[in-house]
């Protein structure tokens, strides 16, 4: 498929899934652009329109080919044609799943002239190998032997498997606002369902902004997340699964393009010289200092001028003008931009590999990371506590909020999202982004970003594992240690249970907290036992 190429992906003749799959879904606005519509109709109908060239609609999905999406793609050659509408094909390899509301591209002539043409299928049999086509008007039949390409039965596949399995938590749009979401919020700290939109996730193995991969999404998918209402799907199919993950990838993208035009709408919102000002950013890569880019330039140097002339509806007017007329400019790079970030998720060189082996667990290095986690350098009290227990200094201070940097108006710790978010307890032994020493290794090294748990790579590898044997230990040993080097959980200091050598009996040796065992006195009124009675 050409890398520009739209293809629209109707699903308006296929069949209606049982469930949460009914064919009249909408993808609904982002806030963001509800707001822009009060200031701006003509900007917010601008992003709308855009959406749908790029995406479509969840009926009628747009495969774009410069997005790094497995559309699902099957080239082959025609045999024969009956008519126009009708094929016999001989595909490269076999069909995977049900190739209907995929789309067919093939060739035909048109005044003498070979001419790429883009009809939907209606279905396909493999005996026969017969495909069937939408009926179409004027449009002439296939050469025989010329290409053909299905594009896009993996993509419906997805989003099919999605309305079934997803869609009445995450919603249609992939916002999280699915029809049953409402009741998992019953708890101020029970997280909604992941809204992909801004194409962050909280458990990824990718370095620093790099979005999560799709074998981390997998994984999500796959065995769910321990302590949250998202499910193990561990029973689907490996091809539906992937299908699936690739569907919510697309809901991301889409839904990142979204927030990329409201970015750039923002100066209609409040079109002051200052906002205005700041469109300069969006033409001003250093690393594509191009001629089309000069000339940006230099309109919105005319543009800013004349601004200062203007107030009032007037302003708004022209700012609405000039952003239309650079619009497509803005929508080449966002797209660039978003399928750049999620190429990248997918160069192994851009995952987080250990280069140093786990260290073995013992006390030394559970104390070593112990005193780590502590310290000053991580300071991850101030989230998770001393005891680990998710009540640190941060949980009932006021905190700066992540996206718009200004300080929240109550206490807390708030993800990108707006929700509130409670540190994981370590006691617990739950961790949501998987238990294995690896998962907590990517956790230190890679950070939780959306909900403001910072990267520790600036730790040595050693230290990170030293830190990763102490987190597992908490809930069986617990969060302390004692004089001794021995661990035990918070209000109970009691080590007399380990086999070592030094005496327990010895003042010294006991916890100063903690009274020298004695013997407890015997009630007056307990009489001394003796044997019970043998019943008559």
């Amino acid at each position: 498929m050409n890398n520009n190429c739209l293809v629209i992906l109707s699903l308006a003749l296929s069949a209606v899934l049982a469930g949460c799959s009914q064919q009249n879904a909408q993808f609904v606005d982002d806030d963001g652009v509800t707001r822009l519509e009060e200031k701006s109709p003509a900007s917010a109908e601008d992003i709308r329109t855009s959406l749908t060239a790029h995406f479509g609609t969840p009926n009628a999905l747009v495969a774009f080919g410069s997005l790094p999406l497995d559309f699902g793609s099957i080239t082959g050659k025609v045999i024969s044609t009956e008519n126009s509408d009708t094929l016999r094909v001989a595909l490269d390899q076999p069909s995977a799943g049900n190739l209907a509301a995929s789309a067919a591209v093939l060739t035909t002539t048109v005044n003498d002239k070979p001419v790429q043409v883009i009809r939907s299928v209606l279905s396909f049999n493999a005996a026969s190998r017969t495909l069937t086509l939408q009926p179409a008007a004027n449009i002439p039949a296939s050469l025989p032997d010329s290409p053909i390409e299905l594009v896009g039965h993996r993509l419906q596949r997805g989003r099919q498997l999605y309305m079934q399995h997803c869609m009445h938590c995450h919603g249609v749009t992939g916002d999280g606002h699915g029809p049953t979401a409402r009741y998992i919020r019953n708890h101020r700290f029970n997280p909604l369902p992941r809204d992909y939109r801004r194409g962050e996730f909280k458990y990824k193995s990718t370095k620093g902004t790099i979005t999560a991969s799709r074998s981390d999404l997998a994984k999500s998918i796959k065995y769910g997340i321990p302590g949250t209402y998202m499910p193990s799907f561990r029973l689907l199919e490996d091809a539906h699964l992937s299908a699936i993950v690739e569907y919510v990838r697309f809901l991301a993208m889409r839904g990142q393009f979204e927030r990329a035009l409201l970015d750039y709408f923002k100066a209609v919102e409040s079109p002051s010289d200052t906002t205005l000002k700041a469109l300069d950013a969006t033409f001003s890569k250093d690393e594509v200092p191009d001629e089309q880019q000069r000339q940006q330039f230099v309109l919105l140097e005319d543009f800013f001028d004349e601004l200062k002339e203007l107030t009032g509806e007037d302003k708004l007017a022209r700012a609405e003008k000039l952003l239309a007329e650079q619009l497509a400019a803005r929508i080449s790079e966002a797209l660039e931009d978003i399928a750049g970030n999620w190429t990248a998720a997918e160069d192994p060189q851009n995952l987080v590999v250990p280069t140093v082996a786990r260290v073995k667990d013992s006390p030394e290095s559970r104390r070593r990371g112990f005193n780590l986690f502590q310290g000053t350098v991580t300071k991850c009290t101030q989230c998770h506590g001393e005891g680990g227990r998710g009540n640190g200094f941060f949980v009932t201070t006021i905190q700066e909020d992540p996206v718009t940097k200004k300080k929240n108006d109550r206490p807390g710790i708030f993800d990108v999202w707006g929700n509130e978010v409670r540190p994981r307890d370590l006691t617990s032994g739950i961790y949501r982004g998987g238990r294995r020493p690896l998962d907590i290794f990517h956790r230190l090294s890679i950070g939780i970003a959306p909900s403001k748990m910072s990267s520790f790579a600036n730790l040595k590898e050693i230290e990170r594992w030293d830190i990763v044997n102490y987190v597992l230990s908490i809930p069986i040993d617990g969060a302390f240690f004692d004089e001794h080097g021995h661990q035990y959980h918070g209000g109970d200091r009691s080590h007399a249970h380990h086999d070592h050598d030094h005496d327990h009996d010895k003042p010294a040796d006991k916890p100063a907290d903690k009274p020298a065992d004695k013997p407890a006195d015997k009630p007056a009124d307990k009489p001394a036992d003796k044997p019970a009675d043998k019943p008559a």
